[in-house]
């Protein structure tokens, strides 16, 4: 049993899982893939896989979030010695201590369809993922200056960098937060995604006030 909890996870048979439940549709296979090949031979050849980062290249720091199944906290990652000398930068951890459990499906769920979604401006982009051992993690881009919501309830009282400030920020931020939420939503309708569950709490900002919209990753087509 321990030897099962030390092996990564294979990806591409929870894709394959996903795509048999209808979790992951035909529509956003073909997407992935070329228009003219044959639908059922590319399926598994149009998968992208979460990239498996050795645990030793995070270091953990402080807890910036807590869920049902575990924790989200900030993060070092430094992968100097297999990466050609990158150093080391800060990124959000999502975890799941059980590998078992609801919330460790869910989280490798997610994991799988950030991947086929792939990068862009306005969602929160997966780096990698930690599956060998426990705790799971989700590695995500780290965005400085949290929720949407956190920093609405922070300008309600007056505090926070959306607060109304003389010159704190462009006066159209509220219009540009808008327009990028509405960018990032475009991208998974052309990936044949819904949310489900987009709100303030799910919009992140990063260190410049761009939005990206966080997870996303349990849409269904």
């Amino acid at each position: 049993a321990l030897d099962e909890k030390m092996k990564p996870v294979d990806f591409a048979t929870i894709f394959n899982q996903m795509v048999e439940s209808g979790d992951i549709s035909a529509a956003q296979i073909q997407s992935l893939t070329d228009k003219q090949s044959n639908l059922a031979s590319t399926s598994r050849k149009s998968m992208k896989l979460p990239r498996e980062i050795p645990r030793r290249c995070i270091t953990k720091s402080n807890k910036i979030g807590e869920g049902a199944f575990g924790e989200v906290f900030k993060g070092i990652l430094d992968e100097t010695s297999n990466n050609n000398g990158v150093p080391g930068y800060m990124v959000a951890c999502k975890s799941v201590t059980d590998p078992t459990g609801d919330g460790a499906a869910d989280l490798l769920q997610e994991a799988t369809v950030m991947a086929q979604i792939g990068t862009h401006a306005n969602l929160v982009s997966l780096i990698g993922v930690v599956t060998s051992g426990v705790p799971l993690l989700i590695i995500i881009a780290l965005c400085e200056n949290g929720s949407l919501k956190s920093q609405l309830e922070k300008r309600a009282l007056g505090e926070g960098k959306l607060a109304a400030e003389p010159c704190a920020l462009p006066p159209k931020i509220d219009a540009d937060i808008g327009l990028e939420i509405a960018r990032g939503m475009q991208h998974l309708v052309e990936h044949h995604l819904v949310h489900r569950d987009l709100a303030a709490r799910n919009v992140l900002l990063d260190s410049q006030l761009v939005a990206k919209v966080a997870d996303f990753g349990l849409s269904r087509a």
